[in-house]
């Protein structure tokens, strides 16, 4: 008998470039098999990069990992995927841009 090898997940990290000082990283998986992609999380820094700030997002990423199964949507292509993230979460991207999430 054959034991089914659990889901695997590749690390995509997908950096933008908003304007002079300010990044974004997307947090993205291709899952394994069936290579589909998802985007997990985006988030904002202003340059320079505080150590901590840093850490808080990694940690993060880490414990959203390990508390729900990514790919709840996933898509054929990682830009779709992107498209997708950005289309689904617009509303916050505002909120963002109008200083409503420090």
């Amino acid at each position: 008998m054959t034991k089914k090898r659990k889901r695997l997940y590749r690390q995509i990290n997908v950096w933008q470039r908003i304007n002079k000082g300010r990044i974004a990283i997307y947090r993205c998986f291709e899952i394994l098999p069936p290579g589909k992609y998802c985007v997990q999380s985006k988030d904002f820094f202003s340059v320079p990069i505080d150590d901590e700030e840093w850490r808080r997002s990694e940690r993060q990423f880490l414990e959203l990992l390990s508390e729900m199964v990514p790919g709840g949507y996933s898509y054929d292509t990682l830009e779709d995927a992107l498209r997708r993230f950005d289309e689904d979460f617009a509303w916050a991207y505002a909120l963002e841009k109008a200083g409503g999430f420090k």
